[in-house]
C-alpha cells in the first residue's frame, strides 16, 4: 500500500519506475503516472505546434502524396485569397502558374519517390483575384519508420516584393545597356563607376578602360573646370538639365553632346553620386550650321531685292513730276524699308518658329526713325516675350504705317517725339503707338486714309482689335493674342 502511494506521487523519474518493476511492487501505479505525465507533455507540445502553425507568418500546408492539400494555415489562406475549405481537397499545381508547374511537379514527384527528401523553387500562384503573387517554396518530406512517404509539408515565402524589385533592376539594367544614349555613373569625386555599351560606341573607351577613373578623361583641356561646378550642383541635390558642351574621345577627336546630369540617392536620401546621360548633338550641330548658311544666303539675297526696290522707287519718286505720286512712292519705300527691318530680326535667329519682340520693336523703330528724318524720334519702350514668325511682317507694315501717321498729322510734319511699345498682359499683347498731337476719329477718317485702310486690313488678319484713345493723348493699340 504504501509503495503504491509512493508511486502516485508527483516527481517519479523512470529510473523509480524501471526499479518498481525489478521488485514487483506496485507496478502500474506508476506506470500510470507516467503515462499520465507524458500524455500531459505531449498535449502540451501538440497545442504549441499547433499555435505556431496557425500563427506562422509564413504559408504552411501538408501535402499528401498525390498533391492534395490535406491542411493550411491562416496565411496560407491570405497568400492565395482562398479560404481553407476552398483550399483543402485542391491540388498544389492548379493554382500555380502554367510556366511553373512542370518544375514543381517533377521535383513533387522525386521527393515522393525518396529520391530527393526536399526542395525549394520559386513559383508563381494564382490568387483568387485572378493575379499572382510570387512565393519561395520549400517542400520537405514525411515518412514514416519504413521509410514510406506519408506526407510533405510546404512552407511558402511571399516573395513578390523582391520579386518586384529584381524586375525591376533587371528592367533598368535592359534599359541602360540597350539605350541609344550614353548613360555613365560617378562617385561624389568624380570617379567613373559604371559605363554603357552606348558610352563605349560615342567615346571610345571599353568599360575596363575608365571605371575607376575621373570623369575628366572625357573632357577637352579648355572644359575641364566644368565637372567642378557639376559635382558642386550634384552634392547640393541639384541636376543639370541638357547642358550642351563638347567632349574628347579616346583617339582624341572632340563631339558635341547634350549632357544631363541627376544626383543619386541611398536608401536614405543622401546623394551619393551622380547618373550622366550624353546625347551625341553632332548630326544637330551640323544641321544647324548649314542652316545658317542657308539663312544667311537667303537673307543676304532677301536684303538685296529690297534695297534694289527701294533705289528703284526712288529713282521712280525723283522723275515723276506728279506730287501725290512723289508722296505715294515714298510710302512704298518706306514700308519696304520696314518689311526689310523685320526680315533682318527674322533671319538673325536659329528659330524658325519664333522671334524676339524686343528685337524686333528696336529693328523697326529705328528703320522708322531714320526715314521720317532728323527731328523725329521714336522713344520705343522695351518689349518682353517672343511671337511667331507668321506675324512679323504685318506688325511690321502696321507699326510703320502707324508711326507715319503719328509724324505727318499728329506732330505736323514738324520736329517731336513719338512714343512706340509692344508689351504684354497675360496670353495679350499690345502695340502702341502715342503722339502729343490732337488726335482723330477714327471711323471718320478710316475711308480718307489708305494708310489707316491698310492697318485695318492688317489687323484683321491677325485677328486682333485697333482702337484710337484721344486722351490724355493720342493712341493707337492693336491687342492680339
Amino acid at each position: 500500500m504504501s509503495m503504491g502511494k509512493a508511486a502516485i506521487e508527483p516527481g517519479v523519474s523512470r529510473r523509480t519506475a524501471a526499479r518498481h518493476l525489478r521488485e514487483g511492487g506496485g507496478i502500474n501505479g506508476a506506470v500510470d503516472c507516467l503515462g499520465d505525465r507524458a500524455e500531459k507533455v505531449s498535449r502540451r507540445d501538440g497545442q504549441r505546434l499547433a499555435a505556431t502553425y496557425e500563427h506562422a507568418a509564413i504559408g504552411i500546408a501538408e501535402v499528401d502524396k498525390d498533391g492534395r492539400l490535406l491542411r493550411v494555415n491562416p496565411q496560407l489562406c491570405a497568400l492565395t485569397g482562398y479560404s481553407a475549405d476552398e483550399l483543402i481537397g485542391r491540388s498544389i499545381f492548379d493554382g500555380t502558374y502554367p510556366d511553373d508547374v512542370e518544375l514543381d511537379r517533377q521535383q513533387f514527384r522525386n521527393q515522393v519517390a525518396g529520391e530527393v527528401s526536399r526542395y525549394s523553387i520559386a513559383k508563381r500562384i494564382r490568387r483568387k483575384d485572378g493575379g499572382f503573387s510570387w512565393a519561395s517554396v520549400t517542400s520537405s518530406g514525411v515518412r514514416d519508420s519504413r521509410g514510406r512517404f506519408l506526407y510533405a509539408v510546404r512552407v511558402l515565402h511571399d516573395s513578390s516584393e523582391r520579386k518586384r524589385a529584381e524586375y525591376a533592376d533587371q528592367w533598368l539594367a535592359s534599359i541602360i545597356e540597350s539605350s541609344n544614349d550614353a548613360i555613365i555613373s560617378k562617385d561624389l569625386n568624380g570617379i567613373i563607376a559604371t559605363w554603357n555599351p552606348r558610352a563605349e560606341r560615342l567615346f571610345g573607351y571599353k568599360a575596363e578602360e575608365v571605371i575607376g577613373k575621373p570623369i575628366t578623361i572625357l573632357m577637352p583641356p579648355d572644359r575641364q573646370d566644368e565637372e567642378v561646378g557639376i559635382l558642386e550642383k550634384v552634392r547640393r541635390g541639384e541636376g543639370v538639365d541638357h547642358h550642351e558642351t563638347v567632349r574628347q574621345r579616346k583617339d582624341g577627336t572632340l563631339i558635341d553632346i547634350s549632357l544631363t546630369v541627376s544626383p543619386v540617392r541611398d536608401g536614405e536620401g543622401r546623394v551619393i553620386g551622380a547618373s550622366k546621360i550624353a546625347r551625341d548633338i553632332t548630326e544637330r550641330k551640323q544641321a544647324e550650321n548649314q542652316q545658317r548658311i542657308l539663312l544667311d544666303e537667303l537673307n543676304h539675297r532677301v536684303k538685296n531685292n529690297m534695297q534694289m526696290l527701294q533705289s528703284l522707287l526712288h529713282s521712280a519718286a525723283r522723275e515723276t513730276p506728279s506730287a501725290e505720286a512723289r508722296t505715294a512712292l515714298a510710302d512704298a519705300s518706306q514700308r519696304v524699308a520696314a518689311m526689310a527691318a523685320a526680315q533682318r530680326v527674322l533671319y538673325g535667329t536659329f528659330d524658325a518658329m519664333w522671334f524676339d519682340a524686343d528685337e524686333f520693336m528696336s529693328a523697326v523703330c529705328k528703320t522708322a526713325e531714320q526715314m521720317l528724318g532728323p527731328g523725329i524720334e521714336i522713344a520705343c519702350e522695351s518689349a518682353a516675350g517672343q511671337l511667331s514668325n507668321d506675324k512679323a511682317m504685318p506688325l511690321a507694315l502696321i507699326l510703320n504705317e502707324l508711326l507715319t501717321n503719328a509724324a505727318r498729322h499728329g506732330l505736323k510734319g514738324g520736329d517731336g517725339v513719338i512714343r512706340a511699345g509692344l508689351t504684354k498682359d497675360g496670353e495679350t499683347f499690345v502695340l502702341y503707338v502715342e503722339d502729343s498731337g490732337p488726335g482723330f476719329d477714327l471711323q471718320s477718317v478710316r475711308k480718307r486714309s489708305s494708310g489707316l485702310g491698310l492697318v485695318q486690313g492688317l489687323a484683321r488678319q491677325l485677328r486682333a482689335d485697333f482702337e484710337v484713345r484721344r486722351q490724355p493723348t493720342t493712341r493707337c493699340m492693336l491687342r492680339f493674342q
